[in-house]
Parts: C-alpha cells; structure tokens; sequence
C-alpha cells in the first residue's frame, strides 16, 4: 500500500480546489439556462410599419411596374416581425422624417415581410435580415444588410443613385 494521504488524493480537501455539491451544481446549470433563455428568446415586440411604407406596394411585381411607370428606383426593405434588428431599424432609420424624404422623392417604397413574402425575398436573394435593395427595372442595382442609422442610410442611397458621370 502506498504512503499518499487521503488530502493528495481529494480535492477537495486542504489546499485543494473547492468544488461545489451536487445539489448547489444543478440548481447554478438550471438559473443559468433560464437566463440564457430568456435573453435568446424573448418575445420581440414588432415596431410599426414606418410611415413610409403606409402608401407603398406590398408585391416585388407591384412595385417594380409603379417604379417603371414613375422613372423612379424602388426601395425595398426585407424584414420580420420576429427579427429583433429589424424592428430596431424600422423604428429608428426608417422612421426618419430624412429617409421619408428621400424616399418620397426619388423612390417606390416596398415593404417586404419575408414571412408573408417567401417567393419575393427568394428573387431578391435575401440572405439576412434587415436587408435593404435598390431596383432599377425589376434588376437590384444595390444591396445591404443590416442596420444602419439615417444619416449612413441617406449617404447610401444619395451614392447609389447618383448619376454616372
């Protein structure tokens, strides 16, 4: 039999590395995933559709052929009700008294809930969302994804749409 004492061979013991009880272990893993999910997956509460789109299309087909009848690009933005940085652009950017604007004078708004919408936000090659597109003859000429904040969003679209020299 070997001469080790019964401290080297438990952690626990003197000098060794404290260790919580089972009981103590469950119950720190079982807050821990509460929290967890609730941060994961809380209920998003929608913004409201910004006030730009009220008067818009609702159809990738719609918009493009009120586009082409104005001389006019559309914009659209592919979004979610259940997307937490959707409704974080649509409230803030969006809902910009600018970006109404802009969007007023040399735009189709368009809308686009990617779950009332699959068949358009599949044409549109969304990827993620908030996605913001700029089309030109049924064709998207620009694309982001994303949130951004009015001011980047105006500088976008102001470069995008500039004439070509």
């Amino acid at each position: 039999m070997s001469d080790v004492s019964t401290n080297a061979m438990n952690p626990s013991g003197p000098g060794g590395p404290r260790r919580r009880s089972g009981a103590a272990s469950w119950i720190f893993a079982i807050v821990l995933i509460a929290i967890a999910s609730f941060v994961l997956f809380r209920p998003t509460t929608p913004a409201p559709v910004p006030p730009l789109f009220e008067a818009g299309e609702r159809s990738l087909d719609a918009a493009v052929a009120r586009a082409a009848e104005t001389d006019r690009v559309v914009f659209a933005v592919a979004t979610a009700d259940w997307c937490g940085p959707c409704q974080t652009y649509k409230s803030s950017a969006l809902a910009d008294p600018r970006v109404a604007e802009w969007v007023s004078a040399n735009a189709e708004p368009l809308y686009l809930d990617v779950d009332a919408a699959p068949e358009d936000a599949g044409r549109l090659g969304v990827r993620g969302i908030p996605a913001t597109f700029l089309i030109r003859d049924g064709e998207v000429v620009a694309s982001r994804s994303g949130v951004v904040g009015a001011g980047e969003l105006l500088a976008w679209l102001d470069a995008e749409t500039a004439p070509s020299p």
